[in-house]
């Protein structure tokens, strides 16, 4: 979803403020590549547009998973967003 796409670069970009952000980081080498993947995942939704929250109103979380992938020099990037819902 763009909203989310858009939230997390800008969140990056301004180290996302005060706003609570869980992350987990990990880093494989082996097989003459080096993969790192982070995780982000943010439950205070007070930032989304109001027509979003109630067109999904269990949503309880937003997600990304960035995936980077180094094969002898070249780089690949990959994100993959996910939401949570509630019960």
């Amino acid at each position: 979803m763009m909203a989310w796409r858009k939230f997390f670069a800008d969140g990056e970009a301004a180290g996302f403020g005060s706003l609570p952000v869980s992350r987990h980081q990990t880093i494989e080498k082996g097989h003459g590549r080096i993969e790192t993947r982070q995780a982000l995942w943010v439950t205070d939704l007070f930032w989304l547009d109001k027509k979003l929250r109630e067109r999904w109103p269990q949503l309880a979380g937003i997600g990304i998973i960035e995936r980077g992938r180094e094969i002898n020099g070249a780089v690949s990037v990959e994100h993959a967003f996910y939401n949570g819902s509630k019960g």
